[in-house]
């Protein structure tokens, strides 16, 4: 009885073992790579000149500029999204009357600037 118990464990020892090795050949899933476009400098641009004008607009109608979330809660459905790769957008209002429209680069770029930057003189 306690020798079928050994070659139960052996077996058990070895299917283990094998299972393991198995394991460790199998290829590992990888997630395939994504080849992004980087948008136009000119797309770029233009969207912040549109956050610019959004802005210019929101303070003609309530005398102070507002940050980014407080614009897009006021119901502007024609402001651009939060980005084109590689930028993202972000509009600071640091006083009430003064505001600046930055696009950040995500990634480095070889030729394209880092930031793009837009404020009330380039709403116009």
């Amino acid at each position: 009885m306690r020798r079928l118990h050994v070659e139960i464990f052996a077996l058990l020892l070895a299917a283990a073992f094998c299972g393991i090795i198995l394991w460790r050949l199998l290829p590992v899933p990888t997630l395939p790579q994504t080849v992004h476009r980087a948008a136009a400098l000119a797309d770029v641009e233009a969207d912040l000149c549109q956050l610019a004008r959004a802005e210019t607009r929101f303070f003609g109608s309530t005398g102070h500029y507002v940050s980014e979330t407080e614009l897009r809660s006021n119901g502007d459905s024609s402001l651009p999204g939060g980005g084109r790769w590689p930028y993202y957008y972000r509009i600071a209002a640091p006083v009430s009357d003064r505001f600046v429209v930055v696009a950040t680069a995500q990634d480095a770029l070889e030729d394209r600037p880092a930031a793009v930057v837009a404020d009330r003189t380039s709403a116009r």
